[in-house]
């Protein structure tokens, strides 16, 4: 019905639809991004089939839209290794930790400190 408004009528009229979140895929090669709401961190080496079902049930999707035009918190670029390395029952710990190191610096800019 709301459709054909433009889409600065729609936001000034608050007659915006929130996207569903896309249905689950395939495990994405390294060097793809994946994002959670405002976060986003690139697949690395060594990332699995049974990681990328545990992320998915979590809400993690691969980034497919191109061009995104988003502004994203960058997670820490360790924090994939970390996912692959720590034993499934300390995952959820380490994806808390992640999501709270997030940042919108670049990734390639975190400290080595």
């Amino acid at each position: 019905m709301f459709a054909c408004l433009p889409d600065g009528a729609r936001r000034l009229l608050k007659i915006r639809t929130k996207r569903a979140a896309p249905q689950p895929g395939p495990r994405p090669q390294p060097g793809a991004y994946l994002v959670y709401g405002h976060v986003r961190m690139i697949v690395q080496t060594g990332f699995d089939d049974e990681l990328w079902d545990w992320l998915q049930q979590r809400g993690w999707r691969e980034s497919d839209f191109h061009p995104d035009r988003r502004n994203y918190r960058e997670a820490p670029l360790s924090s994939m290794e970390d996912l692959i390395d720590v034993p499934a029952e300390l995952r959820s710990l380490v994806l808390r930790d992640l999501l709270a190191r997030a940042s919108f610096a670049p990734p390639f800019l975190e400290s080595t400190t």
